[in-house]
């Protein structure tokens, strides 16, 4: 680090390699150990998961006779030439401008630089035929994603599982309102709904007022409602919140006769002028 005229040259900072949870594939055939490794038998000869179908299908190439034919169908498959690809991307029947499909060929191209294709077509080639698939972790700089795809790495079909991600949205509950009382229907007055005992005793209330008693998800409540006959009442509570709700039906405290209560007199006066 040294600094001139007031600038400071420092030595650029190495970004290490990209992140990933892939291993690089080492070229040496070296074997990375870590952790523990263990062999089983298949005495059903069943497959349980896509992992033991994997295995069952590399376990079935090591055969000499699966293997050779494998060799013949890779060599009859991959043909490189210097003149030309192995392998090529045909966009003419795609909807697409020209330009757009320049640029699909050249991405393309690109993908094949990093898989280096043209020395490891053998080897990607036997990977997806003996296990029927082959995936790639696409590595990218987070910092600067427009560069694209930096490095291919290669996964083990075996450490790798597909899944299905199911977002369960939260459906509201319907609110169950509670059921209305609605006594016109039934010669009756709820005039107090719900009440407290010292509000249902109020003696300003009307002689035919009952104390209605009934119970509704357990809850004890205590209602005013007034009618000339008790089965109507009777009949008001039971269709509104069913059988076993009403629990009695007694009496109130009011002393105000039915035909005046409620009853407010005109008593306003105008008052002459005195000229």
């Amino acid at each position: 680090m040294a600094q001139l005229f007031g600038f400071q040259i420092t030595r650029s900072k190495d970004k290490g390699e990209p992140a990933s949870f892939v291993l690089p594939d080492p070229e040496s055939g070296a074997t990375t150990t870590a952790g523990f490794y263990s062999e089983f038998i298949d005495l059903e000869g069943q497959t349980k998961n896509e992992s033991d179908l994997v295995r069952r299908y590399r376990s079935t190439s090591e055969h000499p006779e699966c293997d050779l034919a494998i060799e013949d169908i890779i060599n009859e498959s991959i043909n490189i030439d210097e003149n030309r690809q192995a392998v090529t991307i045909n966009t003419d029947n795609i909807p697409y401008s020209s330009k757009i499909k320049k640029r699909i060929r050249e991405e393309f191209s690109q993908v094949l630089k990093l898989l280096d294709f043209s020395n490891k077509a053998h080897d990607v080639f036997r990977r997806w035929y003996i296990d029927g698939r082959i995936h790639f972790h696409k590595i990218i700089d987070e910092d600067d994603p427009q560069q694209g795809i930096k490095e291919l790495r290669y996964i083990d079909s075996l450490k790798i599982k597909r899944v299905r991600k199911i977002e369960k949205t939260e459906t509201k509950k319907k609110e169950v309102s509670e059921p209305k009382l609605d006594g016109s229907q039934y010669s009756c007055q709820v005039i107090l709904e719900k009440c407290t005992l010292e509000q249902a005793h109020d003696r300003s209330l009307p002689t035919d007022a009952r104390l209605v008693r009934y119970k509704v998800d357990g809850k004890d409540y205590l209602d005013v409602t007034r009618s000339a006959k008790a089965s109507n009442i009777f009949d008001l509570y039971f269709d509104t919140y069913g059988m076993g709700a009403l629990q009695s039906i007694d009496y109130g405290r009011g002393t105000i006769p039915p035909g005046q209560w409620g009853y407010v007199s005109s008593t306003d006066t105008k008052k002459k002028k005195r000229r």
